[in-house]
């Protein structure tokens, strides 16, 4: 027995043995010792992953956040790259995506929270359902294609890459199907301010720029990775042999003149857009007083922008268009008439569901002729403009909060399209301009892009600001401008490459500006158009 100690025992159950010394203090032994590593280890995992997602998720709506974003994507790409186990490896992807999806979508309890019926427990139930079933269809995306890595004989750090370039793509696209859909925080939606990504949008549209992301970051990645070998001598001889640099290089190259480009044609004159910023939250709207006031500023606007478009926001009339008075539907059109203004609003579209009334959420465009045009909401929001009639969620609906409108009809995928004074208008409503099929199904034959909206259901100024980018980036898609009129959150005009000609958020107001209508099609919503017809 070696000085010092008093004794020596064995653990019976385990067969692991320790030393007892200085009056019984125990000194583990190395098994036990790889056993506490191991578990210090795993910590440092989950930690580590889930952090790189937080840093990844927070800076979606902050100016610069791009790079920010990007900084944390290389990270993460970094970290991968470390675990040689496909399973450690699944596991720490999907703690970073969980995080973040949790720091990107943080407002999500803010909307859902809704006393008494949506208290603290039911929404921290409902909101940690949604996360993690849109982490594990990240896991899933990730998992598929990393899967097949080594099926297909692909080394293990290709495997890495391509299951991030191709693999979150995938995923993303399936975030935005079915009822559990929620297409925010889409990291392709997240890139318009980024000068080597924002020119891709008329190529690839969001999806495509989400695996450029990735790829973007990898490479970067790849960079630190050949910069810190060891078996090179000097950090120039390095980068000089570093492929990963000379293509990053190659990116900027092509990404600079892509910039300049005009994917459209631009018509001849430009149109003078009107939008009224209600600024009504919560259920504001609804108080009759407030529904007067907005007949009033309707006619006043019919007589004030003579010759020119007035868009007001989404549900701007909460009672149908056709229970207006007679007398005051005949004094809006003679006034439109008069004035050669064009109107357009949100208001429901009562319709008949076999026995039973139901409603539309609609666009209603008007002008002098009369002749209403409307455009169906097609895209509704799961839980707040409908319930899915689902076996499984079914019996929950009676302890859940029931939104005042949240028995809608989705209006037909094909629907006739909408003209004002001989400029082709795409319509969408709210949350629609989030789903990429939707936008850019309304924008392929449009020569200007609009959509009314309604932010209040949200009081986060975060998502105010990816509502806002995701308008951006389908006006940079299509490279066509768009208008919003918003009635909380952000109205903006936007230019054909994304960027922000106006905007405003607060008080009422009318943002007022002029437009040029442009025709044409982009590589991308061809690729959308020619998808579409495969499809059918």
């Amino acid at each position: 027995m070696r000085a010092g100690c008093a004794s020596r025992k064995t653990c019976a159950p385990s067969g692991r043995s320790w030393t007892a010394c200085d009056g019984g203090a125990r000194r583990p032994s190395r098994n036990e010792a790889m056993v506490i590593t191991s578990a210090v280890a795993a910590r440092y995992r989950v930690a580590t992953a889930f952090g790189l997602g937080i840093l990844l998720g927070l800076p979606v709506a902050l100016p610069a956040g791009w790079l920010w974003m990007l900084l944390a994507a290389t990270a993460l790409g970094l970290f991968l790259r470390r675990h040689a186990a496909y399973r450690t490896e699944l596991l720490s992807l999907s703690l970073a995506m969980g995080g973040y999806l949790a720091a990107a979508l943080f407002w999500l309890g803010l909307a859902v929270y809704r006393p008494p019926a949506n208290g603290i427990g039911s929404t921290a139930l409902i909101c940690t359902a949604l996360l993690m079933l849109h982490t594990a269809l990240y896991a899933i995306g990730y998992g598929m294609v990393r899967g097949l890595g080594p099926w297909l004989g692909v080394p293990r750090v290709a495997s890495q890459a391509l299951a991030l370039v191709l693999g979150l793509p995938l995923a993303e696209g399936m975030r935005c199907s079915g009822i559990w859909a929620m297409p925010w925080a889409m990291q392709g939606d997240m890139q318009i301010d980024n000068p080597l990504l924002a020119p891709f949008y008329p190529l690839v549209g969001a999806p495509g720029v989400t695996a450029l992301f990735w790829m973007l970051a990898w490479s970067l990645g790849a960079v630190v990775a050949d910069l810190h070998r060891p078996t090179r001598p000097a950090w120039l001889r390095r980068l000089r042999h570093s492929t990963a640099f000379w293509a990053l290089l190659a990116w900027v190259a092509v990404a600079w003149p892509l910039r300049q480009l005009e994917w459209t044609h631009a018509l001849d004159a430009p149109r003078h857009v009107n939008l009224v910023h209600t600024q009504w939250p919560g259920d504001e709207r609804y108080d009759p007083a407030v529904q007067t006031l907005g007949l009033m500023q309707l006619q006043d606007a019919a007589s004030q922008f003579a010759g020119q478009l007035v868009i007001f926001p989404e549900l701007f009339l909460v009672e149908p268009a056709e229970a207006l008075h007679a007398d005051y539907r005949q004094q809006l059109l003679a006034l439109l008439q008069q004035h050669r203004t064009e109107v357009i609003l949100g208001a429901p579209l009562t319709a008949m569901d076999g026995v039973h009334r139901r409603q539309y959420n609609a666009a209603l465009a008007l002008d002098g002729t009369g002749a209403p045009q409307w455009y169906l909401k097609e895209r509704l929001l799961p839980f707040s403009e409908y319930y899915p009639e689902h076996w499984m969620i079914r019996w929950a609906y009676r302890f859940l909060y029931r939104y005042p409108m949240a028995d809608l009809l989705a209006g037909p995928v094909v629907q006739p399209g909408i003209s004002l004074a001989g400029v082709d208008l795409g319509l969408t409503i709210c949350s629609e301009l989030a789903y990429p099929d939707v936008a850019a199904r309304q924008a392929q034959a449009a020569q200007l892009l609009v959509n009314i909206s309604n932010d209040g259901w949200v009081p986060s100024r975060s998502y105010f600001r990816q509502a806002l980018m995701i308008a951006r980036v389908r006006a940079a898609e299509a490279n066509k401008p768009l208008v919003r009129a918003n009635n909380v959150g952000f109205s903006a005009i936007i230019g054909t490459r994304g960027e922000l000609l106006q905007s405003w958020r607060g008080a009422p107001t009318v943002l007022r500006g002029a437009v040029l209508p442009r025709t044409g099609q982009t590589p991308y919503m061809r690729l959308r158009q020619w998808l579409a017809t495969r499809v059918q």
